[in-house]
């Protein structure tokens, strides 16, 4: 029979056996799992590179590359093969031949290639140059020798782009190749041969050979691995460090007799502190081995404190140079643990968005509050799928809103660092604001759009105002010869008004492509405004209340007063159909002075004294998708029929060929401003619209020559002119134009010319004609004219033109002007 009590107490120790004995087990298979023991030695390879790694005559590595990575993977218990290669480092590290290379160059294009360790030693290299000879730079095109292995030459390639790196024997033969002029210079070691620079030079004509250090001649050399074997080379680079802080280091290069540059006096000063030491055993032997260890602790202990003490100071200057180095590149510094989640920021996020370090979140999550809604989604799973790719570098543009609450266009180039296992530990990144950069490529984009629809519609105009020109004269010869109560009349007078209806739309397109041509004159603003007042209001209706707020001082601003009523009844026609309902219009100028804070935020404007026109209204609003394209020319919004698309094209053109600016304001369902900047000028300004002149009754007796290609131009132009009663020759080119002239033995009075003509221009034959006939008045005649008498779209000085398609009348007017006057071309 069993006793319970008894089976109970039997059975707990037998429980608490197994337990641990099933822990323990675990333990041991996860302490084998992560931290397994090397049992298998990694092949590490040498070379023929004395002094650091060599073979000896029985074939055993030896050197001073040996030596300190041999005892560095003992302390870390790293196993090693040392096996000889005949090649250089980087091909055998790229085959697979071995895993590790003691010693390896470091250059930027290598670690693309395998994994190289924080350096370990370094080495400074001289400038070898004849006597009175200048300095070499980057820019340096001259032969430059050296005496063996790949890295001289890729330090030349690297100091000295545009020299070309010369291989010679020895230091011996560099020296007289330099003496000689066989190469400019020669590229040597700090440490190397230096009984042979100070006693053996050869002397050159003018003196000694001279040696010169350089910036930018330093190598660093750290421990070469496969990327496999990596974190065996940051190892064994962490206990040469210790060695080096022991002394061990120091004293193996120096019985190698291998001198860093930086490293020279600290050598000398161990040597002679060895000394002391021997000295001091031997003299106080007497004293006792207890006195002896209390020196030598005394010793380390100093040892110890200057490594600290010069540790400090490094980490220090570290600290600094980050600190210099992120406010010079202008970025804004961020940092990211995505293991804990803690996220810093550098000090220039105030400077450039305005974020305060109180305002600053110390986590991811603040970061991505602030990028715009459009972008976060992608920035957002960009960035993770690059922590799980696995990729070191990411880069992403996107919006960042400031403390104001605006948002600037930002590129943020990040790094990213991963541990052994794969996971992310740091992430860093350079923020930089390219708002100013992205709004002048979208302005060049649209200038170039805007130039290329220009020349298209300049060139539609040139024709088009031809055939204009004809069909206007003729109609206007018909209304001169038929009764008034003739059907005909009628028909005639339709024809010319749609013909000034089509002459109205070719000056809209020359004027959106700024190829319109103009006299501009200082006006004051405020009269034009004046003297639209009443048109305005006709134009809108009653249902709209308007006000006009002059400025208190003369807005005087250099333009053509048509061009300028032809803004303000574009704005006031884009205003009534915005508001069909009805609502507020207003009218405001006033002289403003544009400083730096606002071009800073409008690339393009000239600091400067402007004279502002603010158009603002009540209407419907626009979206930022319509702002984008309300100055292209045939955008619409309106129903078809109820607009042409270039109103507000025209307006633009006449802006920006007046040397202005123009912007706009608007949200959906709020209204809209325009508000545009005329520079503003000191001149007295002149009168505003001046009344037509009288019809000419005058009956002509000049000569006049009329050069046109066009013959249907051409022959309207003569009949106007014969009928008011001139003598007309006419010429179909420029070359013809000369010979005619040439061969006319009377007076020409006046030429009227086309500006574009086959062959010589309208402004060559006037010149070309004025040795001949100095006398002769020039009346230039054009519907298109690119810069042979304009100069960005203003008449040049002197000029007298008659813009196509012109009328009957307008031609007779100005030709009678210029026959009254001196006015001669």
């Amino acid at each position: 029979m069993s006793v319970p009590g008894g089976v109970t107490s039997n059975r707990k120790p037998l429980y608490w056996i197994i337990s641990l004995i099933i822990a323990g087990l675990a333990l041991t298979f996860w302490l084998t799992r992560r931290f397994p023991a090397q049992t298998t030695p990694f092949l590490i390879g040498f070379a023929d590179s004395s002094p650091y790694h060599f073979p000896a005559p029985d074939g055993r590595p030896i050197g001073a590359a040996f030596e300190v990575v041999s005892e560095a993977a003992r302390r870390a218990q790293i196993p090693l093969k040392w096996v000889y290669c005949p090649e250089d480092s980087e091909a055998a590290l790229r085959a697979g031949k071995v895993d590790l290379w003691p010693i390896v160059a470091d250059f930027p294009d290598r670690r693309k290639l395998f994994h190289i360790s924080a350096p370990w030693i370094g080495a400074d290299f001289f400038i070898l140059a004849p006597p009175g000879t200048r300095q070499l730079t980057r820019d340096s095109v001259e032969k430059i020798g050296y005496t063996d292995g790949a890295v001289r030459a890729r330090l030349i390639k690297r100091a000295f782009p545009r020299a070309t790196p010369v291989k010679l024997n020895d230091l011996s033969t560099l020296a007289a190749a330099v003496c000689d002029g066989e190469v400019a210079a020669g590229i040597f070691e700090a440490g190397e041969s230096r009984d042979a620079l100070q006693t053996d030079l050869p002397d050159c004509a003018g003196g000694r050979l001279r040696a010169y250090p350089m910036s930018g001649l330093r190598v660093d050399f750290g421990v070469g691995a496969t990327y496999r074997a990596r974190s065996v080379a940051d190892r064994i680079q962490n206990e040469i460090q210790t060695l080096a802080r022991e002394g061990f280091l120091l004293s193996t290069l120096a019985k190698h007799s291998i001198f860093d540059a930086g490293d020279i006096a600290a050598t000398y000063s161990l040597m002679q502190l060895q000394e002391q030491q021997r000295v001091l055993h031997w003299g106080l032997g007497s004293l006792g081995l207890g006195f002896g260890l209390t020196l030598l602790l005394c010793w380390f202990l100093y040892r110890a404190k200057r490594a600290a003490a010069s540790a400090d100071t490094e980490k220090a200057e570290l600290v600094v140079r980050y600190t210099l180095a992120t406010r010079a590149t202008n970025d804004v510094i961020w940092d990211w643990n995505p293991i804990t989640g803690r996220m810093r920021w550098s000090e220039l996020i105030q400077s450039l968005f305005g974020y305060s370090r109180a305002e600053t979140g110390e986590n991811i999550a603040w970061r991505n509050e602030r990028i715009h809604p459009e972008e976060r989604t992608v920035v957002v799973s960009g960035l993770n799928r690059a922590l799980a790719e696995g990729r070191t570098t990411w880069s992403v543009e996107y919006r960042f809103q400031r403390s104001n609450g605006k948002y600037a266009w930002v590129i943020d180039r990040m790094c990213i660092v991963f541990g052994d296992a794969g996971q992310a530990l740091r992430v860093v990144g350079a923020m930089s604001d390219i708002t100013r950069q992205r709004l002048l490529e979208e302005q060049l984009t649209q200038s170039q759009k805007m130039e290329a629809i220009g020349r298209l519609a300049g060139g539609v105009a040139h024709d088009f105002n031809n055939l204009l020109t004809v069909i206007d004269g003729y109609s206007q010869f018909l209304l001169n010869v038929t009764a008034d109560d003739s059907p005909a009349r009628g028909y005639a007078a339709k024809i010319q008004k749609a013909t000034q209806s089509a002459a109205s739309l070719t000056q809209q397109l020359l004027a959106f492509s700024r190829r319109q041509i103009i006299e501009p004159k200082p006006v004051d603003f405020n009269t034009v405004l004046a003297e639209a007042e009443g048109m305005i209001r006709r134009l809108v209706g009653e249902d709209v209340e308007i006000v006009f707020i002059y400025s208190d001082q003369k807005a005087t601003v250099l333009g053509e007063v048509n061009q300028l009523h032809q803004v303000l009844m574009n704005l006031t026609a884009n205003a009534r159909d915005a508001m069909p309902s009805g609502g507020n219009l207003l009218f405001e100028l006033s002289n403003v002075e544009l400083g730096p804070d606002y071009v800073e935020d409008h690339p393009g404007v000239q600091p400067g004294a402007y004279v502002l026109l603010a158009v603002s209204d009540t209407g419907t609003g626009m979206d930022e998708e319509t702002r984008s394209h309300i100055f292209e020319p045939f955008y619409t919004t309106k129903r078809k029929g109820m607009g042409t698309g270039l109103g507000l094209s025209t307006v633009h053109g006449i802006v920006q060929q007046n040397g202005g600016w123009i912007w706009v304001y608007s949200e959906s369902g709020k209204g809209t401003t325009f508000k545009i900047y005329l520079p503003h000028v000191a001149a007295p300004p002149t009168a505003g619209m001046t009344a037509d002149a009288p019809p000419v009754d005058h009956r002509g007796v000049e000569t006049i020559l009329v050069v046109e290609d066009h013959p249907d131009v051409r022959k309207l132009a003569s009949d106007v002119l014969k009928f008011q009663g001139y003598k007309v020759i006419e010429a179909g080119a420029g070359e013809e134009a000369l010979s005619i002239s040439r061969n006319h033995a009377g007076t020409i009075d006046l030429m009227l010319t086309d500006v574009v003509l086959p062959g010589i221009s309208g402004r060559q034959l006037a010149e070309q004609m004025a040795s001949d006939r100095p006398g002769m008045k020039i009346l230039y005649m054009s519907g298109y004219t690119e810069n042979a008498i304009v100069h960005r779209g203003i008449l040049l000085p002197g000029i007298t033109f008659l813009p196509k398609p012109f009328s009957s009348q307008a031609l007779l007017q100005k030709i009678h002007e210029m026959l009254s006057h001196t006015v001669s071309r």
